[in-house]
């Protein structure tokens, strides 16, 4: 529990910054000095970066990414802490393959990330050790499990995960796992849906409170959600969501959810992909999304991250999509964090 603690602490540096630069009205671009001085003292913390998915697949993250938004040279500099995704597409539960999969997202990043990079990265389980690794002037390297699938409904492969250097675990990621609704497939009549979290899943949320791994409710459906606050005795966490007032896309967080968070010590960190970030965007692709998504079914089978893979078809054919407001200066990526020469995001 006290390391639980003391790592969710860590996580609200990198929020504390943003409300300081939102108050201020801006007439030009932010400077890299300007960001190089903040960095110097605040540790600015990413919690969801879904780059594993290249690197488990021989991507090195040295090498520029011109069709994605994480490589080290945008990372070096600014980049206090960065929770790498331990993702696990829903395609893996056919099979039993979860655990495996999660098992080589893990050796990704210890292997082909913060070994590869040992002048870059430290591998860090602690909010002492994100401290250390700065003053170092290295990103603290962490990881976070995402899709509780992943455990395969096991409190024992939740420990190993721990044990490995796992600190969160988004409880569901787009599809309803045996233990817990995500908010992807509620809609779904397919779907066999708990009303939340099942006994079993409540059991999972007091076992990570035990062993100190933070709970996460990126993914989770409404109810999933507050079970997960009311069972859960230290602070949680939305490691990538963002605001249904501003968008009604389902992944959003609402403002009592917002208030509910933060009254119990949790913290939240902003997803910016459009369809989260403007309502008039999230209806335009709607209808490619509903269509685009079938036809990567068979490609799910062998490995595709179905939902990334329709996703991106459906940027594709819509070139005219309106951009999310406010953002009308630079086109919208698909970011949750910071970014040299403005406030932009990273992962998935």
């Amino acid at each position: 529990m006290r390391r639980f603690r003391s790592l969710a602490a860590a996580a609200f540096f990198a929020p504390a910054v943003l409300p300081v630069t939102a108050q201020m009205a801006r007439t030009k671009p932010v400077t890299d000095a300007e960001v190089a001085s903040i960095t110097r003292d605040a540790i600015l913390i990413d919690t969801h970066d879904d780059i594993t998915s290249k690197t488990v697949d021989g991507y090195d993250i040295a090498t520029p990414n011109r069709r994605g938004q994480t490589d080290l040279a945008r990372m070096k500099g600014f980049l206090g802490a960065e929770f790498f995704a331990v993702y696990v597409g829903a395609e893996y539960v056919n099979g039993n393959h979860s655990a495996n999969r999660a098992l080589q997202m893990i050796d990704t990043t210890r292997t082909d990330i913060i070994a590869a990079h040992p002048n870059d990265f430290v591998f860090a389980t602690t909010a002492d050790e994100i401290v250390a690794a700065h003053s170092q002037h290295k990103i603290a390297a962490l990881m976070g499990i995402e899709g509780g699938h992943a455990i395969e409904d096991s409190l024992r492969l939740l420990r190993d995960y721990y044990v490995l250097g796992v600190r969160y675990m988004t409880l569901t990621h787009f599809n309803t796992n045996n233990w817990a609704d995500s908010q992807g497939d509620f809609e779904d009549t397919k779907v066999k849906h708990h009303n939340g979290l099942t006994p079993f899943g409540k059991d999972v949320v007091r076992e990570m409170n035990r062993l100190g791994m933070m709970v996460d409710i990126s993914h989770t459906a409404d109810k999933t959600f507050y079970d997960a606050l009311e069972v859960s005795t230290a602070p949680i966490i939305a490691s990538h969501s963002s605001c249904r007032a501003v968008s009604s896309h389902t992944r959003n967080m609402t403002d009592d959810m917002i208030r509910a968070l933060a009254a119990k010590g949790g913290t939240m960190q902003i997803n910016f992909d459009c369809a989260y970030l403007s309502q008039r965007y999230s209806d335009a692709t709607k209808p490619i999304m509903a269509e685009l998504r079938p036809r990567f079914q068979e490609p799910a089978s062998a490995g595709v991250n179905v939902q990334a893979a329709a996703g991106y078809a459906g940027r594709r054919r819509c070139p005219d999509r309106p951009r999310s407001e406010g953002w009308r200066h630079r086109p919208c990526r698909h970011r949750h964090g910071l970014r040299r020469r403005g406030l932009r995001s990273r992962g998935a």
